[in-house]
């Protein structure tokens, strides 16, 4: 440990690592394209949506990195974060391809396969627990689901690894469910920033715009009630419909 910390603080060490761990973050990010081009062609089709993508993925690969270089956790990545906004902005695909993605960069960053599988398994069940977020209130599953599962699969990992219960066990929980909370709370802050940035509109977006106090539709419903009227009858058969088919019921409406 002692001879990793030194040459850790070599300069000359430090800036081949950052240089490695930009080739491989740039590596990430033709992997994501191809996959986008392939199998997701309406994101990869906007050149907004790819760079937000890019940041997403770039930024999570720079705090792993500097984590590293710094002798930091790696459980400080915030990989559920990106994970969870992928998943709201886009698709619950797109969060999961961008989990596994991450968890292959932070594991080999800091040397450990355990690592990235901790990771991987954490940002998936970030993933689920956002798939079908409506209201800002839901995200309070995951500020439990996912430090949850963070701290088992830890422990797990250390359990396997005969690392024992105790001290150790928990300084890899603890910047774990750190991490976890903080991740839920930061998506709820950064949601509204992205939406209006890149132009993207999320379910929360289109249900808070479906809400019959909305300025617009009590102007409708005074000024024109059989229009409004007519209006809410159609929204609720295309909800109806479109679930039907498996299509976005909000969206319909």
């Amino acid at each position: 440990d002692e001879l990793a910390r030194q040459e850790l603080a070599s300069p000359i060490r430090r800036v081949l690592l950052a240089a490695a761990a930009a080739i491989m973050a740039a590596f990430m990010v033709l992997f994501l394209g191809l996959h986008l081009t392939t199998r997701e062609p309406e994101i990869a089709a906007r050149p907004s949506h790819m760079l937000l993508l890019a940041l997403l993925v770039t930024g999570t690969a720079a705090v792993a990195a500097y984590l590293r270089l710094n002798g930091f956790s790696p459980y400080l990545t915030p990989t559920p974060l990106t994970a969870m906004l992928a998943t709201i902005l886009f698709s619950p695909q797109v969060g999961v391809v961008l989990a596994v993605v991450l968890a292959l960069y932070v594991g080999s960053v800091f040397g450990d396969l355990y690592v990235g599988m901790v990771c991987l398994l954490a940002a998936t069940v970030a993933v689920h627990s956002v798939r079908r977020v409506r209201h800002r209130n839901q995200f309070y599953r995951a500020i439990l689901l996912v430090p949850l599962s963070y701290a088992a699969l830890i422990a797990a990992s250390d359990l396997v690894r005969f690392v024992p219960v105790g001290r150790e066990m928990l300084g890899d929980i603890t910047p774990a469910v750190f991490t976890a909370v903080m991740a839920a709370i930061l998506t709820i802050g950064l949601l509204p920033i992205f939406e209006s940035l890149f132009h993207i509109t999320t379910d929360i977006t289109l249900l808070e715009l479906s809400d019959l106090n909305r300025p617009l539709l009590r102007e409708l419903a005074i000024r024109a009630p059989g229009t409004y009227t007519h209006s809410l009858i159609m929204a609720n058969l295309s909800e109806s419909a479109a679930e039907a088919i498996g299509a976005n019921p909000l969206h319909a409406r």
